[in-house]
């Protein structure tokens, strides 16, 4: 049985379901205009409508609303009959799962945590409850929810992907249902790795063959790959003899695999740094989508030290860039203009300051973060969201088009 939390009874009601969603929303990180909008956004899929008529739609809106991580190539990690496994080897690997992935996240604590197992509509109005709901049953609104999540996330998948089995592979799983038929179909993923810690000698036999003829068999062609692991899939928690075997398998199977948040932040500065000027610090400008507006430094090092007084002799590999932009250049050709005229002339470029990574508070990823969310730029209008916009403007704007029932 289930340990809910302190406070919270097994029955609910639809008085409290908002409020646990909101909890369990908390639970995990979320402030509360966020939590306020992906509630939203949740109650929507299912208010108001019949409890067996859910569609996979019904919940894109929740799906934009608590978005995804953008990279998901060789992290994602897909799993049955192990889910306590699982969540201690996507902290441990670097990986992403359902158990770490704030959507579903929220909703597996609304269930186990706050005593929601099941939630419906009402036809007629936005009404909705969570008593005498139907669970896990084909088309309600808590088995479509884990068949939406699952596509979604499949869809995300690139590169290598792991499988945690737990136990006796079921035809009937979210993963042999959704989530393998999505991942065949995704041109992105070129390889699945089976994580077998079930039983010994499996990989070669039904149903895991299966799995192998469809993966093999797909179009585009994919590789395939099954490792037993041996180790108890029930202790709770895992062994950290069995985590260490299994991150052996997923870094020697996947080479951008990491395994630490340092080592994403280090892969992050280093992907960035190529892509942004050596004197302003600004991302590098493209003319067409085609040719790269750039100079090279050590092609103009004695221009370079002239106008912007910078010495390139001494730059690390590792630390500067080999490139500066267009606008820099042009700069540097006035502030030369000048000195050789006599004239005086205040270059408007700031050089930006290159410093070694560091795991914590690096200023250098800062910058780069800041540049591409738009907050730093030579353009000061930019299309999207409008100045002064917050998540509760447009929860009032919603609640007003469709608002909250009046509960007694």
């Amino acid at each position: 049985m289930v340990a809910l939390a302190p406070g919270i009874k097994g029955d609910t009601t639809p008085r409290d379901i908002e409020q646990r969603y909101k909890r369990a929303c908390a639970d995990v990180g979320k402030s509360k205009p966020q939590c306020a909008l992906a509630w939203w956004a949740f109650r929507h899929a299912f208010a108001g409508k019949n409890w067996n008529t859910s569609v996979v739609s019904d919940y894109d809106y929740y799906f934009k609303v608590l978005p995804y991580p953008l990279n998901y190539k060789d992290r994602a990690l897909f799993w049955t009959g192990a889910p306590v496994l699982e969540a201690a080897l996507a902290d441990q690997a670097g990986l992403y799962g359902s158990s770490n992935i704030v959507p579903n996240k929220i909703v597996d604590t609304m269930q186990s945590k706050y005593g929601v197992t099941a939630w419906c509509g009402k036809p007629g109005g936005i009404d909705y409850t969570s008593t005498n709901c139907p669970v896990y049953q084909l088309h309600t609104p808590s088995y479509t929810f884990y068949q939406a999540f699952s596509t979604h996330f499949a869809e995300k998948a690139a590169g290598t992907v792991f499988f945690l089995t737990g136990n006796t592979f079921r035809n009937t799983s979210m993963f042999a249902l959704f989530e393998l038929p999505t991942l065949l179909r995704n041109r992105s993923v070129k390889k699945v790795v089976v994580l077998n810690v079930f039983q010994e000698n499996t990989c070669d036999q039904l149903p895991l063959t299966n799995i192998r003829d469809k993966v093999l068999g797909a179009y585009p062609r994919k590789r395939y790959h099954c490792a037993y692991i041996e180790g108890n899939v029930r202790q709770d928690p895992p062994s950290q003899d069995l985590l260490d075997k299994l991150t052996a398998v997923v870094s020697f199977h996947c080479s951008q695999v990491v395994n630490t948040v340092a080592d994403r932040c280090m892969d992050y500065h280093n992907q960035q740094v190529p892509i942004h000027c050596r004197v302003c610090g600004q991302r590098l400008m493209k003319y067409r989508a085609k040719k790269s507006i750039s100079y090279e430094c050590k092609v103009f090092s004695a221009e370079l030290k002239i106008a912007f007084d910078i010495d390139t002799s001494g730059d690390d590999v590792n630390i500067h860039l080999e490139m500066f932009c267009k606008q820099c250049q042009l700069s540097m050709q006035r502030t030369i203009s000048a000195i050789e005229k006599g004239v005086h002339y205040k270059c408007a470029v700031t050089v930006f300051e290159w410093l070694k990574h560091t795991d914590q508070q690096c200023k250098v990823c800062e910058h780069f973060h800041a540049c591409s969310s738009g907050h730093m730029g030579r353009s000061t209008v930019r299309s999207g969201r409008q100045a002064g916009f917050t998540p509760n403007l447009l929860i009032a704007h919603l609640e007003k088009i469709a608002p909250p029932p009046v509960l007694a």
